[in-house]
């Protein structure tokens, strides 16, 4: 198949998918509104476990200078790392 012809087949299918996604723009939104509920939990987690990663390392540091050992029981337990 030569470039040109490639080409022209690529706009047409892009263009017969936007035509037909915009006569069913309604369950183009209802299916983006679904992906956005999927994900929006997992990207919540991530983000919280980011933000307390932080202070946990902090704690873990002090407990851990606190007991004078590497790696203590409590101080997995206390952190969970």
């Amino acid at each position: 198949m030569e470039p040109k012809t490639k080409q022209y087949l690529l706009v047409t299918v892009v263009g017969v998918t936007l035509f037909v996604a915009l006569l069913r723009l309604s369950a183009v939104l209802a299916f983006a509104a679904d992906l956005v509920d999927l994900i929006l939990p997992i990207l919540a987690g991530g983000i919280l476990a980011l933000f307390l990663s932080v202070p946990m390392a902090g704690l873990e540091k002090r407990l851990r200078s606190h007991f004078q050992m590497e790696r203590s029981p409590v101080i997995c337990l206390l952190t969970e790392t």
